[in-house]
């Protein structure tokens, strides 16, 4: 491990090159549940990205171009600026410099519900 996420729900850690590493149990069991096309030299947005695990899975998928959004919030109690943590991570890793992220007003949270998240691929070129 080289980089660690701090993320509550989003766990994972990159390797020296930016590949993703660690992956937890919930983030295995989404890949394997979400069926993801040929991203190679397509462009991707993931709206309501979190610690970006999508984006970062799309930039080692080849994707030629990754936009991640959100808005900041606590995470484990504790406030983080998501979009700030990600546009650094992604400095990090030459792999990983095709991905920018921006901050969104997604409104507020239903607390009755699960998180909003829902990720967009675009699969023109």
């Amino acid at each position: 491990m080289v980089h660690q996420v701090a993320s509550d729900y989003q766990h994972f850690d990159f390797d020296e090159h930016g590949g993703l590493t660690n992956v937890g149990e919930r983030m295995r069991l989404k890949l394997r549940a979400v069926p993801i096309p040929d991203l190679r030299g397509h462009r991707v947005l993931d709206v309501g990205c979190d610690a970006g695990f999508w984006c970062w899975a799309a930039a080692n998928w080849g994707a030629k171009e990754v936009v991640g959004l959100d808005r900041n919030r606590p995470q484990n109690g504790v406030f983080t600026d998501l979009v700030a943590q990600n546009n650094a991570t992604a400095k990090l890793f030459p792999r990983l410099n095709n991905c920018s992220f921006q901050n969104i007003n997604l409104g507020k949270q239903d607390r009755k519900s699960t998180r909003l998240n829902s990720s967009h691929t675009d699969i023109s070129r």
